[in-house]
């Protein structure tokens, strides 16, 4: 019996070691916002219409505003590119709206740095 109390808590204490990290979950009342990765961080927001607004902040000095590509991914649907506004010193927002729930990849490239960020969109 001991042996397989023991068992059962070793195959519990394991389970941490098969399973990821979650993807964020972005919807209409819960935003998200990423950890910085590369120097650029995003704060991404959806309303109840699925419009979408993306707050980057980067340390890359570029003069020009990040590129942004919101992806599906794993349905081969139509990315989005929204254009991104300087707000202030590293700081753009790019608005636009998304077409579809599921998963999906969101592309930062500001000067020479980029940064990939996978979330989940329900409803």
């Amino acid at each position: 019996m001991l042996v397989l109390v023991l068992g059962f808590v070793g195959l519990l204490a394991s389970v941490t070691f098969f399973v990821r990290d979650p993807l964020p979950m972005l919807s209409p009342r819960v935003p998200v916002a990423f950890a910085p990765e590369n120097g650029i961080a995003v704060r991404l927001s959806v309303d109840g219409g699925f419009a979408f607004e993306a707050l980057v902040e980067s340390t890359e000095t570029a003069e020009t505003p990040p590129r942004l590509v919101l992806r599906p991914v794993g349905t081969g649907g139509a990315g989005i590119m929204p254009d991104a506004a300087r707000l202030d010193e590293g700081l753009f927002l790019a608005s636009g709206q998304f077409n579809a729930v599921g998963r999906w990849e969101l592309g930062v490239r500001h000067g020479d740095t980029s940064a990939a960020f996978v979330f989940i969109l329900r409803e």
